[in-house]
């Protein structure tokens, strides 16, 4: 599911430059040699450790067992800067977005909200009840900067691009919005089912059913 874009305006030069930043040339090499050095360290202590063993077990002088820490690590970090980076399909969205030049915008007008407690640093989170009915999560760290503000609102506005989705801004509209209800931090469950790969998400479930869920003591 996903929420209507209410209307697409020019990209500002802020906006651009962000953009244009993930897929610089100095961007791709900078990951390029942390990527590398990473498995040269790995590579180095791997050595280091079994020249240091093979002092106590002659047979593991010969052969390169050291290779295999480094070769796992090369994997390793292969997978999780596709992750953190987006990978591929991130940057060519990205780049699709800088050649249209504009942002997406969608409007929201909420009527509830349940507050989600925090744990740790995964920073806040809101279950927000839009005027037509739809469930709105909207969950990330930099949400902190927004709840500071007044955040959640009667009427905001989600800034983003239209393709790679990369998140710009909410832009208040409305008053405060104060949460009817506040729930326990996400369970580990939760997490695997929500994803929070996307700092919104439209979820296929009943606002009403999050509030049945909540336990006796949950109401703010």
């Amino acid at each position: 599911m996903a929420l209507p874009v209410t209307e697409y305006r020019p990209l500002n030069r802020r906006q651009r430059e962000e953009l244009e930043g993930y897929v610089a040339t100095s961007t791709a090499m900078g990951r390029a040699v942390l990527f590398v050095f990473g498995v040269a360290i790995v590579g180095l202590v791997s050595r280091t450790v079994q020249a240091t063993i093979a002092v106590w077990v002659p047979a593991l002088t010969g052969g390169p067992w050291w290779l295999v820490p480094p070769l796992a690590a090369a994997v390793w970090l292969f997978h999780v800067a596709r992750r953190w980076t987006g990978g591929r399909e991130f940057r060519e969205g990205v780049r699709k977005d800088i050649a249209g030049a504009v942002v997406a915008v969608r409007r929201i007008s909420a009527v509830d909200a349940i507050e989600v407690q925090e744990a740790e640093d995964e920073g806040p989170a809101y279950f927000i009840l839009t005027s037509d009915g739809q469930t709105l999560l909207v969950a990330f760290q930099e949400l902190s900067r927004y709840r500071s503000r007044g955040f959640p609102w009667t009427e905001f506005e989600l800034v983003e691009a239209p393709h790679s989705r990369t998140f710009f801004a909410i832009k208040k509209l409305g008053e405060r919005l104060k949460p009817s209800s506040t729930r326990p931090p996400f369970t580990w469950e939760e997490v695997k089912a929500f994803g929070f790969d996307k700092y919104y998400q439209v979820l296929d479930l009943e606002f009403s059913r999050l509030k049945d869920q909540m336990p006796a003591d949950g109401a703010g």
